[in-house]
């Protein structure tokens, strides 16, 4: 992959969900056009990828994540858990163009109240662990940590497959359109089922589905220096998701109740645990780090 210049690729091609979403709006039947997006979205899956934790007072939910990771499994969040008002509100359809529908009438063309009911999230960054920003913002000021996974382990291909580059735009999105075109192959499918006599719908448009994975991936600009990548799932049963780390990142002002604690943790999974340091005479703004 070197030789194809991936890095220089993924800068000079940022991923278009608002693109890809036409796309498949203009061939809702066509799998080829989903498919090749999907594997558009690859390209911008780095290998290695890092999640930031803090550690507060809250002993119990500091054990419960150390436990989490020990199991090598990852918490899945609703939108509603995160930090931003406006995830899976990125985009909005206008409900009275619907309601031109006669089988829409009775709800005022409302077919989606909460598109953030649909989807579970866990975040990630392609930052590494010199960001100064993510270590003040998600890993309380260094008392927490930071791990690294391996997205070409095989424990962590199903992960890998689930995630997702985020986009950053400064607009949100009227996906009006799309949800009318929506709408009307349904209707479609409802009245050759009729026809038939058939008592059963059978839909094979995902439209829909990759309308809300892909664009659950929108944020703001002002989130930018996150460099977020997400694992995107529907909602299901477990709130928990393969994942096994690769090092363990201690943040320099972590407690040392708590680097003992990620000790056993990094013994326990077998992985190498790194201490953050500042480089008193270095010229460059980066961290050092200390393996213990």
């Amino acid at each position: 992959m070197a030789d194809f210049g991936l890095d220089k690729y993924r800068e000079e091609h940022p991923m278009d969900y608002l693109k890809a979403i036409e796309l498949i709006n203009s061939d809702p039947y066509n799998s080829l056009v989903s498919d090749t997006i999907y594997k558009i979205t690859r390209l911008h899956i780095p290998d290695t990828v890092y999640k930031y934790f803090s550690l507060t007072d809250d002993k119990e939910l500091n054990e419960l994540k150390f436990k989490t990771i020990e199991d090598k499994k990852i918490y899945l969040a609703s939108p509603k858990e995160l930090n931003d008002p406006f995830e899976s509100n990125a985009y909005f359809y206008r409900s009275e163009r619907l309601s031109r529908y006669s089988r829409l009438k009775h709800v005022n063309g409302r077919i989606i109240d909460d598109f953030a009911s649909f989807s579970l999230f866990s975040s990630f960054t392609s930052n590494g662990i010199n960001s100064m920003p993510m270590w003040a913002h998600y890993a309380n000021n260094h008392r927490g940590f930071c791990l690294s996974y391996d997205l070409n382990q095989e424990y962590n291909l199903s992960m890998k497959g689930c995630m997702l580059p985020v986009q950053y735009t400064d607009k949100r999105i009227d996906i009006t359109p799309i949800m009318e075109t929506i709408v009307s192959e349904t209707l479609k499918k409802i009245k050759e089922a009729k026809w038939k006599e058939n008592k059963t719908v059978l839909m094979d448009n995902m439209m829909l589905i990759w309308v809300i994975a892909y664009l659950s991936c929108l944020k703001h600009v002002s989130w930018s220096y996150e460099k977020e990548l997400r694992v995107v799932i529907g909602r299901k049963d477990t709130r928990l998701m393969n994942a096994g780390p690769s090092a363990i990142y201690i943040g320099m002002s972590c407690t040392n109740k708590y680097i003992e604690r990620l000790k056993q943790m990094a013994k326990k999974l077998n992985i190498p645990i790194y201490k953050m340091q500042l480089e008193n005479y270095s010229l460059d703004y980066e961290f050092s780090v200390k393996q213990l």
